[in-house]
């Protein structure tokens, strides 16, 4: 099955925040942090079914290294992409997002 990703309009919000933090901190931590996301997304898309549900039919693939979750949902041949949320402190923001 070939699955057709829909990504959230906030989602590159969401990914310049977060690289724009981590580029503050130290040299090369941004990069690093995009690495990781992309093959995050790459994952996702392999093989959304192996991440465990968050709530409902929502799942959250976490980054490696990184305290950032992506939040997703398959619904029939789509890949609902909600964003990518720091897992201690942005769950209201993906609340309201699905």
């Amino acid at each position: 099955m070939s699955l057709r990703a829909v990504v959230h309009p906030l989602f590159d919000r969401d990914v310049n925040a977060a690289t724009a933090w981590y580029r503050e901190r130290q040299a090369g931590l941004a990069e690093r942090f995009e690495r990781r996301l992309n093959a995050c997304l790459s994952e996702i898309e392999e093989r959304p079914e192996s991440f465990q549900l968050a709530r409902g039919q929502l799942r959250q693939a976490r980054l490696h290294d990184f305290p950032y979750g992506v939040v997703f949902e398959l619904v029939g041949d789509f890949l609902l992409i909600y964003g990518v949320f720091h897992t201690a402190r942005d769950r209201e923001v993906w609340d309201s997002r699905t």
